[in-house]
């Protein structure tokens, strides 16, 4: 009498979660979030606060969290009136 031969299950492939989408900010957009003159992020970058990156070789964009981030909590006894 044959013995069956074990049945193999298929191996599922590693779940890997979909690419989160980057969202930028032109400098305006950064400048606007901020209520800041343009140039100001535009010093902010040349003091490495923020990173740009160049798109087409002429505009600038800047990474929404990084730039988001730049923003910390501060302490109500910090504020002055």
């Amino acid at each position: 009498m044959a013995t069956a031969a074990p049945v193999r299950r298929a191996q599922r492939a590693p779940h890997n979660p979909p690419p989160v989408a980057r969202r930028y900010y032109t400098v305006e957009q950064a400048a606007d979030f901020y209520g800041v003159n343009p140039r100001t992020i535009r010093r902010w970058l040349t003091e490495n606060k923020l990173t740009a990156y160049r798109v087409g070789g002429h505009l600038l964009r800047l990474d929404a969290a990084e730039v988001e981030a730049l923003a910390v909590r501060c302490d109500p006894s910090d504020v002055s009136a």
